[in-house]
């Protein structure tokens, strides 16, 4: 076991260590809509937020530098952060537009075409509103067209949604899109493979935790930021986290057939420091830790749902290590 903990180290040098930048996208949908608190955030808690953001000097960027980021190694300045919102709520344009600009923070908008509504009485934005955010250099990218799951669909079914959005954004705005995010966060290798096939940059989910170099472009991070875990003491701790950097990760798809779940994965810290919980009915029910290599079993999993696994590595209240991942139980 030594020996191979010394190859292994010798041979992949670039695991054998944390990125201490903490890189973080934060999402959100909607502002000001209190009885949809899962999704919503109140604007008062909003510009605490932004508030918190500008004092201490957090560098906020344009998602698309990402690209450079991950293609070019462009390295960016540590406490760097992106503000992401999803669907295109009219709250959207109401209240967290006036706001961001008021903080002077870049944004982007993950946009499901189908809903875009001249209609008044529409909880979405119109393209006339979009238009307006575009041309103050609000970034407009790709959530598909009708915000369907994509993982009961098949490949050509895939590629119509995201090219439909992708026609509409390119008559309406003139851009074509290179940055996507799954509806609803939920994605697969198949969804990787389809969007690496026609031409997506970077795509994001909906898992918690901090992105570095080593993230896979198409299963990028970010932390939900709702009323219902709004608090300023938890945001701050989201926006200071660390990458906690996972590789040889197993199972290698996040679809999962059976009721257990056996995981494996090594990092550059002793695995026994790196806790590891499961959402909902799942229970770990057996932990093993080998130097830098950690085992996971995991029951109780149920059909049809979705499992989260956070893990975490604590050095103290100011510095967080966090890895987020999302398992979908389907039908054999």
């Amino acid at each position: 076991m030594i020996l191979f903990i010394f190859l292994f180290f010798f041979i992949f040098p670039k695991y054998t260590f944390a990125i201490d930048n903490s890189i973080v996208v934060l999402m959100y949908h909607r502002f000001n809509q209190t009885d949809l608190s899962s999704t919503n955030i109140n604007t008062d808690e909003f510009v605490e937020q932004m508030s918190f953001l500008k004092k201490n000097n957090y560098t906020v960027l344009p998602l698309s530098s990402l690209i450079s980021f991950f293609q070019k190694k462009e390295k960016l300045p540590n406490k760097t952060v992106f503000i992401t919102i999803d669907d295109g709520y009219k709250s959207v344009y109401q209240y967290a537009y006036p706001i961001l600009k008021s903080f002077e923070f870049p944004f982007s908008v993950f946009l499901s075409t189908n809903f875009v509504s001249n209609e008044h009485n529409s909880d979405f934005m119109s393209w006339e509103m979009i238009k307006e955010m575009h041309l103050d250099n609000v970034e407009i990218f790709n959530h598909t067209s009708d915000h369907e799951s994509l993982l009961d669909q098949n490949e050509e079914e895939i590629i119509e949604s995201i090219s439909n959005a992708q026609d509409e954004i390119k008559k309406n705005l003139d851009i074509l899109p290179s940055i996507f995010s799954y509806p609803y966060g939920e994605n697969s290798k198949k969804t990787k493979f389809i969007l690496k096939k026609i031409g997506f940059d970077l795509a994001f989910t909906q898992n918690s935790g901090p992105i570095s170099i080593y993230s896979d472009q198409y299963f990028l991070p970010r932390f939900p930021i709702n009323s219902e875990f709004g608090s300023i003491e938890r945001f701050k701790m989201v926006v200071n986290t660390k990458p906690l950097n996972i590789f040889n990760f197993s199972p290698d798809d996040t679809i999962i057939k059976t009721d257990d779940l056996l995981i494996e994965f090594t990092s550059g810290y002793i695995a026994q420091k790196i806790n590891c919980y499961i959402s909902n009915s799942a229970r770990i029910i057996e932990i093993k830790n080998h130097s830098y290599q950690k085992y996971l079993k995991i029951s109780g999993l149920e059909k049809k749902k979705n499992y989260r696994l956070n893990c975490t590595l604590v050095k103290n209240k100011e510095e967080v290590y966090w890895f987020g991942k999302t398992f979908y139980v389907r039908e054999n």
